[in-house]
C-alpha cells in the first residue's frame, strides 16, 4: 500500500496553495492507497475528514491526519517533526525533546521531517532524540540531504519513510511510503511505523519500465 505521509493544504497551512478537494482528485488519479494531511501545528478532525471524503467521492482512498510541528529550544529553531497518532494542537513554542515525550505519552509516533534540509531540519541533533522514524525522501530534499537522512536512518536503526511535503498540486505523490499491510486508520499507521514494516519510495520508481 502506497501512502503520501506528508501533505499540506490551504485550509490550515498558510504556506500551501493546495486545495483539499484537488488533493483528493489527484491522489485518486495517481491510484494512491492513502494520504496523510499534515498541516503545520494544526490537525483535521474526523468530521472534516469525513466531509471531505463525501464531497469528493473518495471511495477506497484512505485519508488520515497528522501534523508537522516546528520545534524551538530557548527561542532558537530546532527543526520540523512529523507526528502521527497525536491529536493535541501545540500553539506555544516547544522543544523537540518535549514534543517527543508528549507524542510518546499519547501513544503516537514522531519522525524527523526533511532532517537535513537547511535550517528547517533537525540536522545532527537527530542523533540526540528518541525518534520513531526518519523522513528520507521529501520533495524539498537535495540528493545530498536525502543521502544524509538515509545514513541517519541506518545509523539509528529507525524506519525510513517518504512524503511529498506537497504545498501545491504538482508535488502530490512525488515521494511515498510503501506499507506491507493495508492501513485504515491512524492507530494502524502508528503500529506499522513502530514495527518498521514500511519503506520510502519515489513515485517515478513505481512505474519504471
Amino acid at each position: 500500500m502506497f501512502i503520501d505521509l506528508h501533505i499540506h493544504t490551504n485550509r490550515y497551512s498558510m504556506c500551501s496553495r493546495l486545495n483539499p478537494e484537488d488533493l483528493i482528485y489527484i491522489a485518486k488519479a495517481f491510484n494512491l492507497g492513502g494520504i496523510v494531511i499534515t498541516e503545520h501545528n494544526c490537525i483535521w478532525d474526523k468530521q472534516e475528514i469525513n466531509a471531505l471524503k463525501e464531497k469528493t467521492d473518495a471511495g477506497d482512498l484512505v485519508i488520515l491526519c497528522g501534523q508537522e510541528i516546528r520545534t524551538y529550544n530557548e527561542g532558537f529553531l530546532q527543526g520540523d517533526l512529523l507526528v502521527f497518532g497525536f491529536y493535541d494542537i501545540i500553539r506555544e513554542e516547544i522543544s523537540a525533546c518535549e514534543l517527543v515525550q508528549k507524542v510518546h505519552d499519547a501513544g503516537g509516533v514522531i519522525a524527523a521531517a526533511h532532517p537535513f534540509r537547511s535550517f528547517l531540519g533537525l540536522g545532527n541533533s537527530i542523533y540526540e532524540l528518541d525518534l520513531d522514524a526518519v523522513e528520507v525522501l521529501n520533495s524539498n530534499h537535495s540528493v545530498k540531504e536525502a543521502q544524509a537522512a538515509k545514513d541517519a536512518s541506518a545509523k539509528l536503526g529507525l524506519p525510513a519513510i517518504g512524503g511529498s511535503d506537497a504545498h501545491c498540486a504538482v508535488d502530490v505523490g512525488n515521494y511515498l511510503t510503501f506499507f506491507e499491510n493495508r492501513i485504515e486508520n491512524e492507530e494502524q499507521l502508528v503500529c506499522e511505523i513502530k514495527k518498521g514494516r514500511c519503506r520510502p519510495v519515489a513515485f517515478s520508481d513505481i512505474y519504471k519500465t
